[in-house]
Protein backbone atom coordinates (compact mmCIF):
# COMPACT_ATOMS: atom_id res chain seq x y z
CA UNK A 1 0.00 0.00 0.00
CA UNK A 2 1.04 3.55 -0.88
CA UNK A 3 0.11 6.77 1.29
CA UNK A 4 1.09 9.92 -0.34
CA UNK A 5 0.91 13.02 2.05
CA UNK A 6 1.44 16.67 0.23
CA UNK A 7 1.62 19.76 2.28
CA UNK A 8 3.38 23.07 1.63
CA UNK A 9 6.93 23.80 2.50
CA UNK A 10 8.21 26.96 3.97
CA UNK A 11 11.93 27.95 3.79
CA UNK A 12 13.19 29.55 6.62
CA UNK A 13 11.92 32.96 6.62
CA UNK A 14 9.13 32.06 4.36
CA UNK A 15 5.93 33.11 6.37
CA UNK A 16 3.54 32.86 3.50
CA UNK A 17 2.60 32.96 -0.30
CA UNK A 18 0.46 34.78 -3.04
CA UNK A 19 -2.26 32.08 -4.00
CA UNK A 20 -3.85 34.68 -6.61
CA UNK A 21 -4.00 37.70 -7.95
CA UNK A 22 -5.93 39.89 -10.43
CA UNK A 23 -4.21 42.86 -11.17
CA UNK A 24 -1.21 44.39 -9.96
CA UNK A 25 0.10 43.26 -6.90
CA UNK A 26 3.29 44.62 -5.20
CA UNK A 27 5.42 43.80 -2.04
CA UNK A 28 7.72 46.29 -0.43
CA UNK A 29 10.79 44.39 1.67
CA UNK A 30 13.45 46.83 3.37
CA UNK A 31 12.01 49.86 1.59
CA UNK A 32 11.85 48.74 -1.79
CA UNK A 33 8.43 48.28 -4.12
CA UNK A 34 8.89 44.85 -6.48
CA UNK A 35 6.01 43.64 -8.61
CA UNK A 36 4.85 39.92 -6.66
CA UNK A 37 3.21 37.15 -8.56
CA UNK A 38 1.36 34.55 -7.85
CA UNK A 39 3.54 31.64 -5.97
CA UNK A 40 5.42 34.83 -4.67
CA UNK A 41 7.25 34.32 -1.34
CA UNK A 42 5.99 36.93 1.79
CA UNK A 43 8.65 37.69 4.62
CA UNK A 44 7.92 38.96 8.27
CA UNK A 45 7.88 42.69 7.77
CA UNK A 46 6.91 42.85 4.29
CA UNK A 47 3.77 45.11 3.34
CA UNK A 48 1.69 44.20 0.82
CA UNK A 49 0.12 46.32 -1.63
CA UNK A 50 -2.69 46.12 -4.26
CA UNK A 51 -3.90 48.89 -6.62
CA UNK A 52 -6.91 50.04 -8.47
CA UNK A 53 -9.01 47.33 -9.77
CA UNK A 54 -6.56 44.64 -8.16
CA UNK A 55 -7.12 41.83 -5.65
CA UNK A 56 -4.43 39.01 -3.85
CA UNK A 57 -5.20 36.38 -1.88
CA UNK A 58 -2.13 35.12 0.58
CA UNK A 59 -2.19 31.80 2.76
CA UNK A 60 0.16 31.63 5.87
CA UNK A 61 1.65 28.84 7.36
CA UNK A 62 -0.86 28.43 9.58
CA UNK A 63 -3.25 27.93 6.81
CA UNK A 64 -5.37 31.89 7.48
CA UNK A 65 -5.83 33.17 4.38
CA UNK A 66 -5.84 36.96 3.65
CA UNK A 67 -7.66 38.29 0.58
CA UNK A 68 -6.89 41.83 0.08
CA UNK A 69 -9.34 44.73 -1.84
CA UNK A 70 -8.48 47.37 -4.62
CA UNK A 71 -6.12 49.99 -3.06
CA UNK A 72 -4.95 48.24 -0.16
CA UNK A 73 -1.76 48.70 1.68
CA UNK A 74 -0.79 46.17 5.11
CA UNK A 75 2.11 45.30 6.85
CA UNK A 76 2.81 41.98 8.48
CA UNK A 77 4.80 43.33 11.28
CA UNK A 78 5.38 39.60 12.75
CA UNK A 79 4.30 36.19 12.04
CA UNK A 80 5.71 33.26 14.05
CA UNK A 81 3.81 29.96 14.10
CA UNK A 82 5.42 27.41 16.17
CA UNK A 83 2.86 25.59 18.01
CA UNK A 84 5.91 22.99 19.01
CA UNK A 85 7.54 25.85 21.17
CA UNK A 86 4.75 27.46 22.06
CA UNK A 87 5.60 30.19 20.14
CA UNK A 88 2.83 32.43 18.28
CA UNK A 89 2.34 36.05 17.11
CA UNK A 90 0.49 37.30 14.10
CA UNK A 91 0.84 41.13 13.84
CA UNK A 92 -0.64 43.26 11.65
CA UNK A 93 -1.24 46.82 10.24
CA UNK A 94 -3.98 47.40 8.02
CA UNK A 95 -2.98 51.06 6.74
CA UNK A 96 -5.26 51.39 3.75
CA UNK A 97 -8.01 49.57 1.95
CA UNK A 98 -10.20 46.38 2.37
CA UNK A 99 -8.98 43.07 3.58
CA UNK A 100 -11.10 39.68 4.68
CA UNK A 101 -9.23 37.43 7.16
CA UNK A 102 -10.09 33.93 7.53
CA UNK A 103 -8.24 32.81 10.45
CA UNK A 104 -6.39 29.11 10.98
CA UNK A 105 -4.72 27.34 13.25
CA UNK A 106 -3.08 30.47 14.91
CA UNK A 107 -6.72 31.18 15.85
CA UNK A 108 -7.46 28.14 16.92
CA UNK A 109 -4.23 27.19 19.12
CA UNK A 110 -3.41 30.60 20.95
CA UNK A 111 -6.18 33.14 19.76
CA UNK A 112 -4.74 35.79 21.79
CA UNK A 113 -2.04 35.74 19.69
CA UNK A 114 -3.21 37.44 16.64
CA UNK A 115 -3.76 41.13 16.42
CA UNK A 116 -4.40 44.21 13.31
CA UNK A 117 -3.95 47.12 13.67
CA UNK A 118 -5.65 50.10 11.84
CA UNK A 119 -4.80 53.77 12.37
CA UNK A 120 -7.94 54.17 14.84
CA UNK A 121 -7.97 50.82 16.39
CA UNK A 122 -6.25 47.44 17.28
CA UNK A 123 -8.56 44.21 17.02
CA UNK A 124 -7.51 41.19 18.41
CA UNK A 125 -8.87 37.93 16.65
CA UNK A 126 -10.25 34.99 18.30
CA UNK A 127 -10.91 32.63 15.63
CA UNK A 128 -12.79 33.56 12.60
CA UNK A 129 -13.98 35.07 9.51
CA UNK A 130 -13.81 39.28 9.34
CA UNK A 131 -13.50 41.97 7.28
CA UNK A 132 -11.67 45.14 7.92
CA UNK A 133 -11.93 48.38 6.09
CA UNK A 134 -9.74 51.18 6.39
CA UNK A 135 -10.71 54.38 4.51
CA UNK A 136 -7.89 56.85 3.37
CA UNK A 137 -7.24 60.01 5.47
CA UNK A 138 -8.97 63.08 3.53
CA UNK A 139 -7.20 66.64 4.18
Amino acid sequence: MVCCLTTTVFAEGFIGSVKTLTGKGYVVRKGDLQPIEVGGHIFQDDTLVTVRNSTMDVIFRDDTRLSLGPNTELNIDEFIFDPLHDDMSFLAQMRTGSATFLTGKMAQIAPDKMQVSTPLTTIGIRGTKFLISVEPEVK
